[in-house]
């Protein structure tokens, strides 16, 4: 089997092979790049669940102490400073949850269209590489293929 290529055809296969190699240059940052977006919402996720668990369990706590036990805090500034600190660590355990959920769904998405799109960069680098062989080295005449 042999390709007929005309000087046309090698040059814009070698143009090809050129742009596909730069390409997979910017590839390895957008790899990277790619990594600490989708690694973000994890970490924001595993701050959420760090900051909710203290509140959770204080919750429980308190509970369970005011079922075996009748007191009652009476001082208005630390009852005041619980309102305040269970507010912040819910809205801030809220922000990180949603934020989290946001960038993880981005994040599944950029994943998807990153593989799509690095799976067809090397299907065509693998073709340019092919094409390269095969300009470099052409087939003698008596190279046939039988099927």
């Amino acid at each position: 089997m042999s390709l007929e290529l005309t000087r046309r055809d090698v040059k814009s296969a070698e143009a090809l092979l050129r742009r596909l190699e730069r390409r997979s240059r910017r590839w390895k940052w957008i790899r990277w790049y790619l990594l600490l977006v989708y690694s973000l919402p994890l970490v924001l996720a595993i701050v959420a669940v760090a900051t909710f668990y203290p509140l959770l369990r204080d919750h429980e706590n308190d509970f369970a102490r005011s079922m075996t036990e009748e007191t009652e805090v009476t001082n208005p500034t630390l009852i005041r400073w619980e309102a305040e600190h269970a507010a912040s660590l819910w809205g801030s355990s809220a922000f990180y949850f949603a934020l989290a959920t946001m960038l993880g769904t981005s994040g599944i998405i950029l994943l998807i269209f990153t593989v799509n799109n690095w799976n067809r960069h090397v299907y065509d680098l693998l073709l340019a590489k092919a094409l390269r062989a095969q300009i470099a080295s052409p087939p003698r005449s008596d190279d046939t293929i039988t099927t």
